[in-house]
C-alpha cells in the first residue's frame, strides 16, 4: 500500500504546477544541470525538448504515476503488464537523470508490489548452480546439527 501512496502524490503533487499541466516539466527537467541529461543523450532530449512530442512524454510520466497508484486495486494480469513499463521508466530515469541508486530501489519496490507474492521466480539455472552446493554444505553440517 505504501508504494500505491507514493506514486498517488507523486503525481497529484504535480497537478498545481504550471510545467506539468501544460506539459513541458521535462524539458526543464532534461536541462538541470544537476538532473539534466548526460552528454550522449542531450542531442535527443534537447531535440524532443524543442517539439511538441514532450507535452505527450510529459503527460505519460502522470498517467503511469495514476496507474501505479491505481493498480493497488487493479487485477493481477494489468499489474504484470504494468511492472515491465514501470521498471523500464525508471531506467530511463537511471540513464537520463543520473540516478542509478534510486531506480534500482523503486524497481525492487514495484516488483514486491506489482508481483504477487506467491508466484515464484523461473530462475532455473541459478536453481541448479545452488542445489548441489546447498546439499553438500546440508550434508557436511548434518552431524554437528545431530551432535548438539
Amino acid at each position: 500500500m505504501q508504494i500505491a501512496v507514493v506514486y498517488l502524490f507523486a503525481a497529484v503533487l504535480k497537478f498545481p504546477s504550471e510545467e506539468w499541466s501544460n506539459g513541458t516539466a521535462l524539458y526543464y527537467w532534461w536541462r538541470n544541470p544537476s538532473f539534466g541529461a548526460p552528454g550522449l543523450l542531450r542531442p535527443l532530449t534537447d531535440w524532443l525538448g524543442r517539439t511538441v512530442l514532450v507535452v505527450p512524454v510529459t503527460w505519460s510520466v502522470l498517467l503511469l504515476e495514476l496507474a501505479l497508484a491505481a493498480a493497488f486495486v487493479a487485477p493481477l494480469r494489468f499489474r504484470a503488464r504494468l511492472l515491465p513499463v514501470a521498471i523500464l521508466f525508471h531506467v530511463g530515469i537511471a540513464l537520463v537523470h543520473g540516478m542509478p541508486t534510486f531506480a534500482l530501489i523503486m524497481s525492487g519496490a514495484l516488483v514486491l508490489y506489482l508481483r504477487p507474492a506467491w508466484r515464484p521466480f523461473a530462475l532455473p539455472e541459478l536453481r541448479q548452480r545452488l542445489a548441489p552446493r546447498a546439499s553438500e554444505q546440508l550434508a557436511n553440517s548434518a552431524p554437528s546439527v545431530l551432535a548438539r
